[in-house]
Order: C-alpha cells, then sequence, then structure tokens
C-alpha cells in the first residue's frame, strides 16, 4: 500500500525502494522498467539473489532471457 501510494504522489523512486524494502523485487523491478529505467541493474541484482535463496533457478533463466532481448 505504501508503494502504491508513492506511485499516486509520482515518486516512483520511493516506490521502488518501499517494494525493495518489503523483498518484493519483482513488483519493484516491474516499476523500474516502467518508471526508472536507470534503476532497473540494481533491481535485478536484488530480484536475483531473492531467487537464488529460494533456489528458483528456472525463474532466474526466464527473467534473465526476457532482459538480454
Amino acid at each position: 500500500m505504501s508503494a502504491a501510494s508513492h506511485l499516486s504522489l509520482s515518486d516512483s523512486k520511493a516506490a521502488i525502494q518501499k517494494l525493495l524494502l518489503a523483498n518484493q523485487p519483482e513488483f519493484a523491478y516491474a516499476l523500474a522498467k516502467e518508471f526508472m529505467v536507470e534503476a532497473v541493474d540494481q533491481v535485478l541484482v536484488m530480484l536475483f539473489k531473492k531467487t537464488e535463496v529460494f533456489q528458483m533457478m528456472s525463474l532466474t533463466n526466464t527473467i534473465l532471457s526476457h532482459v538480454t532481448n
């Protein structure tokens, strides 16, 4: 909800930060791609760390295939 509040105020940076703090890098990635392209790489690092921790290698491979295209 906090991220949505920041988006309604056109503060995408704060929304992305809130999502990362809430361990929701997949949603932060979607916002970064849409509103803050310069943050995509940093968000991807967090997303890859999460997939590594949860051993979600198929998700990591899917993300990598979309990023490289």
